[in-house]
C-alpha cells in the first residue's frame, strides 16, 4: 500500500507522472496537474493519452464540491442519424468501424483545458500547463530497454508463459509492455515485495497456457525443442484428459486434436 500526505500522481508514464508532481509543487491542485499529465502522456505514452481522443473526469475536490465533465469524441456536424444505414435502412457492414466515417470529433485538448480553466487552482498558466509536454515532443525522453526495442520485447513475452512484478511497479511494466502483454493475456500477476513466492511457482510449474479464439477452437503449447517425443506426447495427453473433464460430455465434445510445430502443418 502506497500513501501521501500532500498528493500523488500515478499514470502510465514516469515521466509524466514527474510532470504532476511538478505542477502540484509550484501551488497546482489536482485539476491542475491532472490536465498537465494528460498532455505529456500524449507526448511520453501516446497509446495511453492522446490529442486525437477523449475522456471523461469524475472529481470530487477537497472543499467536498463534486463535478463531472464528459470530453468524449464526438460525431461531425455533417452526420446524420442513417449515416451508415443503406437505402433499406440495414447496416453497412464495416462504414461505422473501418472507413472515415468512423471518426469522430476530438475532445481530448478541450476537455484538458476546460477542467484546468474552471476548476483549476488558478496558480498554474497555460505556459506552465503545456511547456513540460513541448519539451518531451522537442527534446525527446529516455526509453526503457523493452521500450526502445519492441523487437526483443515480443521475444522476451512469447519465450515465457508466466509473469510475476511486483505490485509496486505493475504501472512501470503496464506502461513498457502492456501492449504487448495485455493482448496475449500474460499480464503479470502482481505480488507484494519481499511476499513468498512458492505457491505461484509451483502452480505456474504444473500450469499450461490455453488460448481461445474466435471460433470453436482451442490451443496452447505443450512442449519445446529441449524436450523428447515422449515428453512431448506425455504433455498432449495430460492435455486432453483436462479438456475432457472441462466438458459436460467428455471428449463427446471435441471433434479432433491437431498437433503442429510453430510454423509447421497440423497433424490430425
Amino acid at each position: 500500500m502506497v500513501s501521501g500526505e500532500n498528493g500523488m500522481v500515478v499514470s502510465t508514464s514516469t515521466q509524466a507522472s514527474q510532470v504532476g508532481i511538478e505542477i502540484l509543487k509550484q501551488g497546482g491542485n489536482a485539476i491542475d496537474a491532472a490536465a498537465a499529465v494528460g498532455f505529456a502522456l500524449a507526448v511520453t505514452s501516446s497509446s495511453n493519452g492522446n490529442l486525437g481522443g477523449g475522456g471523461f473526469m469524475v472529481t470530487r475536490m477537497a472543499n467536498g464540491k463534486t463535478f463531472t465533465l464528459d470530453y468524449r469524441e464526438m460525431a461531425p456536424k455533417s452526420a446524420y442519424k442513417d449515416l451508415f444505414l443503406d437505402s433499406s435502412k440495414n447496416v453497412i457492414k464495416g462504414k461505422s468501424t473501418k472507413t472515415h466515417y468512423a471518426s469522430g470529433i476530438p475532445g481530448s485538448v478541450d476537455g484538458l483545458l476546460r477542467a484546468w480553466k474552471d476548476h483549476g487552482s488558478g496558480n498554474i498558466s497555460i505556459q506552465q500547463l503545456l511547456n513540460p509536454a513541448v519539451n518531451y515532443a522537442e527534446n525527446g525522453f529516455q526509453l526503457s530497454k523493452y521500450e526502445a526495442n519492441k523487437r526483443e520485447s515480443r521475444k522476451f513475452i512469447n519465450k515465457y508463459d508466466f509473469f510475476l512484478a511486483d505490485t509496486k511497479l505493475m504501472p512501470v511494466v503496464g506502461k513498457s509492455l502492456g501492449q504487448l502483454l495485455g493482448p496475449r493475456g500474460k499480464m503479470p500477476t502482481p505480488v507484494p515485495f519481499n511476499a513468498p513466492i512458492d505457491a505461484f511457482l509451483s502452480r505456474f510449474k504444473t500450469s499450461i497456457r490455453v488460448r481461445v479464439k474466435n471460433s470453436l477452437s482451442i490451443s496452447c503449447k505443450i512442449g519445446d525443442t529441449t524436450m523428447d517425443e515422449q515428453q512431448v506426447a506425455q504433455n498432449a495427453i495430460a492435455v486432453i484428459n483436462n479438456l475432457k473433464t472441462k466438458f459436460p460430455n467428455g471428449d463427446k465434445n471435441i471433434r479432433k486434436y491437431m498437433i503442429k510445430t510453430t510454423m509447421g502443418k497440423a497433424a490430425k
